[in-house]
């Protein structure tokens, strides 16, 4: 039978593809045959190898092997067998590996304490070795894992380290740039964006010269983030223009997404609305090509944050109901918290104000729940601290108890020595006595200070402000004014989430302090509507940026000016805040004035209140501060209201 051309081409193409078929499976069967070749090389070496060494060596290239190849429990054992021999013939850079190797599995099995002591171990084998790779690979990983836990002081230690290791051993370009992009990327994850431009442009001259596309874009990304949480956007501009033509090089998932959502961001916040929306189309557009179901719902909830910004609310509604359910299943209380927030925008724009204080309500017991979190997990640390150095100074005190019978004991056996023997080792008992002594002074003075921080927590906002606060949002919602109550709600959730995460830290900045401060007297002046001013005076000789004072000093004063000198009044007044620097003292002179009905003229106060926060700030600022509160009328009989002075001192 005759066939025509296009018979001809059908059947050539089936053909060619059951070629093609047969050439996939004899490649995977050819892959499986490698793999078993090399798993059963590697074992025949192992079982007949008589020198513990290289069996030891053997064992973990095993370990690699079967982790490689998702064996893990054959993984786990070759790793317990590499450390058996190790320790065997004292060997450590056998240990060293032993150790490693269970880290890695201990880290995929969840076992986060487990894997950190094995990593620890690993990292004194291997620095003890002389093994320089090796410490610098444990010591890479160990950041990684300790800035996954939340504890960034340690993991930017160990990056820093590592990354200070490779600089004084001349080790390769390409190690050197991957720790040092792991390291960028953990002190972003710990929000010390400062420091990532320096470290993360020093190689990229060499890296777009050798053409490591992955590692270019990767450091691009690093910059954008740090660049744009510095607020400097111009800058970060310049690298999402750097980083968009690199990319098709890379084939990196992981890189395209991050780009979409960062380059997005950064326009959002130029006010490019059009272009950062437009920008996570693309993203979505990407992530569901290549089954990014993460990457896809977060880009849809933040483009519907966008449209809502926009105006496009129906759009808005629909892109974050979209992504709602996913998560409202992963239980992502953050990103919740945001979504609701943009759906009562959202549906207050279309006038559907049922809808929009209901999302707001969810909005606001969300945020409620994640601050009661955050002030309950400071409480348990301060607890935890107190317990530690309970049981440290309970330890101290049995060790000295079991040095005095040791030394009881020894002098019992040496008094034949005659009294030189006794005088030393008195002298000796005595020294540690002191230094005991000495000890335990510490531990009670950082326990002292942990229960003023405590004590600050729950002293520092009077219950007043935050239940006249509440009922404020309620009356906005109820009388539907929802933009205002949106954004009191907003100013409201800020404060206190800044009076959380200051009370827990010794010093801040004074421009951290002011701004708290404003946020707090612009809620006051929105809520009372007397025509509250407030204005800020600082002197050439006072760096905002620089200068570190405790958190939330000036707080309490000012609550006193507005609740007992101000409001009394019924009619507008104004606070003066006046910061100065005094170099005989080397101590910061505030100055808090108001114009109000004076301590002699305000209603009875809540001594129990205010006086538990004076006291507190006294007992902050120690012996060298100095806090002095009076009438202006003492000074000048023409003027009203209260006067507080107080002396700062700038180092403690």
């Amino acid at each position: 039978m005759y066939e025509g051309p296009s018979e001809i081409a059908k059947s050539m193409k089936a053909g060619f593809m059951v070629l093609f078929l047969i050439g996939c499976v004899s490649t995977v069967r050819g892959q499986e045959m490698d793999v078993r070749a090399t798993l059963d090389s590697l074992q025949r070496v192992y079982l007949i190898q008589t020198d513990v060494r290289e069996r030891g060596f053997t064992a973990d290239k095993l370990s690699e092997f079967h982790f490689r190849n998702a064996n893990y429990d054959s993984c786990r054992f070759y790793a317990m067998e590499t450390l058996r021999l190790g320790r065997m013939i004292g060997h450590d850079t056998l240990i060293g590996h032993g150790f490693r190797s269970l880290s890695i599995i201990d880290r995929r099995e969840g076992a986060f304490d487990a894997s950190l002591a094995d990593s620890d171990s690993a990292a004194i084998y291997y620095r003890a070795a002389g093994h320089l790779m090796g410490e610098l690979v444990i010591l890479s990983n160990l950041g990684y894992q300790l800035s996954s836990a939340g504890r960034c002081g340690e993991a930017i230690e160990a990056l820093a380290l590592a990354d200070s290791l490779m600089a004084k051993n001349n080790t390769n370009l390409m190690n050197r740039v991957k720790s040092r992009n792991t390291y960028c990327a953990t002190l972003g994850d710990c929000g010390q964006y400062d420091l990532i431009p320096r470290l993360a442009k020093e190689f990229l001259d060499e890296v777009r010269e050798e053409k490591w596309y992955r590692l270019e874009a990767s450091l691009y990304n690093r910059l954008i983030i740090a660049y744009r949480n510095l607020g400097e956007l111009d800058s970060a501009l310049v690298y999402v223009n750097r980083m968009s033509p690199v990319l098709k090089y890379t084939q990196s998932k992981a890189l395209n997404s991050s780009f979409y959502t960062n380059a997005a961001s950064v326009y959002h916040d130029l006010g490019d609305l059009d272009r950062a929306a437009e920008l996570l189309n693309l993203g979505i557009a990407s992530a569901r090509k290549q089954g990014l179901e993460d990457s896809e719902n977060f880009k849809e909830m933040n483009l519907g944050i966008i449209e809502s910004e926009r105006g496009n609310f129906t759009e808005s509604v629909q892109l974050i109901e979209d992504a709602l359910p996913y998560f409202e299943k992963r239980a992502d209380a953050g990103k919740l918290m945001e979504a609701y927030a943009a759906l009562s925008r959202s549906y207050a724009g279309l006038d559907r104000y049922q809808e929009a204080y209901e999302f707001a309500s969810r909005s606001y017991v969300i945020q409620d729940s994640l601050q009661e979190r955050r002030q309950a997990e400071r409480v348990e640390e301060m607890a935890a601290k107190l317990e530690a150095n309970r049981a440290w100074r309970e330890y101290t005190l049995a060790q000295m108890e079991l040095d005095r019978e040791k030394r009881a004991a020894r002098t019992r056996q040496r008094l034949t020595l005659g009294g030189f023997g006794t005088l030393m080792i008195a002298s000796l008992g005595g020294t540690l006595i002191v230094r005991a002594r000495r000890k335990r002074k510490h531990l009670e003075y950082a326990k002292r200070q942990a229960e003023l921080r405590y004590n600050l927590l729950r002293a520092q906002m009077n219950p007043h402000f935050i239940f006249n606060s509440l009922n404020a949002i309620q009356s906005f919602f109820s009388s539907r004014k929802f933009a205002q109550g949106n954004e009191y709600l907003g100013a409201f959730s800020q404060l206190v989430r800044r009076v959380l995460e200051q009370t827990g830290q010794k010093r801040i900045s004074l421009a951290e302090e002011l701004e708290t401060l404003e946020l707090y007297l612009r809620l006051e002046q929105q809520r009372l509507g007397t025509g509250l001013q407030f204005a800020f005076r600082l002197t050439e000789e006072v760096e905002p940026d620089l200068v570190r004072v405790p958190p939330l000093i000036l707080q309490p004063f000012v609550e006193n000016a507005i609740w007992h000198g101000i409001a009394p009044s019924k009619r507008p007044g104004k606070i003066d805040i006046c910061v100065d620097y005094d170099e005989d003292l080397d101590a910061l002179v505030c100055l808090i004035e108001d114009d109000g009905l004076g301590m002699s003229g305000g209603p009875p106060q809540q001594e129990g209140h205010r006086s538990r926060g004076v006291e507190i700030t006294r007992e902050r600022l120690g012996d060298k501060g100095r806090v002095n509160i009076r009438n202006r009328k003492d000074i000048d009989l023409a003027q009203t209201g209260v006067r507080t002075e107080l002396v700062i001192p700038l180092w403690e």
